[in-house]
């Protein structure tokens, strides 16, 4: 009995200070854990209706928590070190958790998860301590402003807005609404067709940066709705899966080196195989995925990609 007792009483002393370990493991784990300092947000809406996010931080060493601006499509995240090495993330809702061994820069891109209705696409983004700037390709009809606007600029044919404040960005691409961009011209909106792809003026402060956003805001929405209401006529109410299908040539390539290779290739033999750079190929992989097209399967430190589907021969850029 005495013996009994004795190892009852050593099985409780070992369970005890496996509890007092586990409380510590996970007191250092919460000590480790701490919010990465972002440096720059940059949403791009492309002319194809695909909008993408890229985060500049600086994190480490320990857990990086990094608030993302806007809501990921979950396996197109790409987390990169300055010296190009890939870094894979926890993923909770709009948080990525990253383990790090020494302090570093990162580089987090991703394909926005937007919401799609009556042809009119649309998500949320929050600017996380930064302000954030978003990039207007050629060809997107934004039908509202977002909040908070700091200035704003034409560079290069795209419309770029620095806002700070939370904002739901709408937008339509006007390829879709059976029309052309006007072509575009400093100082203004382009009146023909209500792409907002010409610049306006930068710094702007004072009264008249609030009277030249209602402006600015009223034409958009005005040609934009305008706009909008011809795509729904022309498509039928929905144009999402012209959208959602948009192939280019880069894309086709990808998945014709793909089918030619029977239908599954290591991402580094269809890196050599396309001629395409690293990065290119990575972030295309990432939307074709995203589009249903390819699967992209983890192997040990290699990627192996699934070819899911072809597109058709018809299908147009």
């Amino acid at each position: 009995m005495l013996l009994v007792k004795k190892a009852q009483a050593g099985r409780a002393i070992v369970l005890v200070l496996l509890m007092v370990l586990a409380v510590l493991a996970v007191g250092q784990l919460a000590f480790a854990q701490q919010e990465a300092s972002i440096n720059s947000v940059e949403v791009t809406i492309r002319g194809d209706g695909v909008a993408e996010a890229r985060v500049q931080a600086e994190a480490g060493p320990g857990l990086a928590s990094i608030e993302l601006p806007a809501p990921p499509i979950v396996t197109t995240i790409l987390v990169t070190t300055a010296d190009g090495n890939s870094i894979p993330p926890i993923v909770e809702g709009n948080t990525l958790i990253v383990p790090l061994e020494e302090k570093t820069s990162l580089e987090v891109s991703y394909i926005v998860d937007t919401k799609a209705n009556n042809g009119v696409f649309s998500f949320d983004v929050t600017p996380p301590g930064v302000p954030v700037k978003l990039i207007l390709e050629q060809g997107i009809i934004l039908l509202g402003l977002p909040s908070g606007i700091t200035s704003y600029d034409k560079k290069d044919g795209t419309l770029e807005i620095l806002f700070s404040e939370p904002s739901t960005i709408s937008y339509v691409p006007a390829e879709y609404a059976g029309t052309q961009p006007a072509e575009t011209t400093t100082g203004g909106v382009g009146e023909g067709t209500g792409t907002v792809t010409t610049g306006v003026a930068t710094g702007v402060k004072g009264s008249w940066q609030i009277a030249a956003a209602i402006i600015l805001a009223a034409v958009i929405i005005i040609a934009g709705g305008a706009m909008l209401y011809i795509y729904r006529r022309k498509s039928g109410g929905n144009g999402v899966d012209a959208v959602v299908t948009s192939l280019d040539s880069t894309d086709k390539l990808i998945l014709d080196t793909l089918k030619n290779a029977g239908g599954t290739s290591e991402q580094a033999a269809l890196l050599k195989a396309t001629g395409l750079p690293k990065s290119t190929l990575w972030r295309r992989l990432r939307k074709l995925e995203a589009m249903g097209y390819v699967r992209i399967i983890k192997k040990g430190k290699s990627n192996v990609v699934e070819l899911v589907k072809h597109y058709e021969k018809g299908q147009e850029e």
